[in-house]
């Protein structure tokens, strides 16, 4: 890269600038710092200012699974059909529960009520 590319290089001086720049919040951003996000610590130290280079960011995010255009774990058709069938007998087993937790119990139909009793 020769010098005039390199005074072209847009520059982000905060957390907020890289922040909006990546259209994420400012806390995403700094946890993105972790998992390797190219940003300069001007002092060296955790707490002090940071500063990155946008065209470092973008070659991160085409890097990494962090765009929400790519899955981040793809799985076939077939684990995909097993999954859904999965989903579909788990809502069954809920509604069945449901429709029994909604019932009356025999003590109730027999109109036995186990609240009025007197506690010693």
């Amino acid at each position: 890269m020769d010098k005039t590319e390199e005074r072209e290089r847009k520059i982000l001086s905060s957390w907020k600038d890289i922040a909006v720049y990546m259209g994420r919040g400012v806390r995403t951003v700094q946890r993105y710092e972790h998992l390797g996000l190219p940003v300069i610590r001007l002092n060296g130290h955790l707490q002090s200012s940071v500063m990155a280079f946008a065209d470092e960011i973008d070659d991160w995010i085409r890097g990494t699974a962090m765009r929400s255009s790519a899955p981040i774990m793809p799985i076939g058709v077939a684990e995909w059909e097993r999954l859904s069938a999965l989903v579909q007998r788990l809502k069954r087993k809920l509604k069945s529960c449901e429709s029994l937790r909604s019932r009356p119990s025999a003590k109730q139909r027999s109109g036995h009520n186990v609240w009025s009793q007197p506690r010693f």
